[in-house]
């Protein structure tokens, strides 16, 4: 029987790169870092909307988003 070895390779972009060494600055104690994050809010125009959406599954849309850049 032949034993069959397999070497693979990965390659990771410089941002990547960028981003590990900056986490690794940082020190050891952040475990999680987050950029460009937003808010986005589900708008119904009547209370009872909120009921039927539970019971719609997607096949209508009984609600609009509103997101932090609408708000400014």
């Amino acid at each position: 029987m032949q034993a069959v070895n397999k070497v693979s390779t990965v390659s990771v972009s410089p941002s990547v790169l960028d981003a590990q060494s900056q986490a690794q600055s940082l020190g050891d104690d952040m475990a999680i870092s987050v950029h460009n994050v937003g808010k986005m809010y589900t708008l119904y125009d009547r209370p009872q909307d909120r009921l039927k959406q539970a019971f719609l599954w997607g096949r209508k849309k009984l609600y609009r988003h509103l997101t932090q850049e609408m708000m400014k």
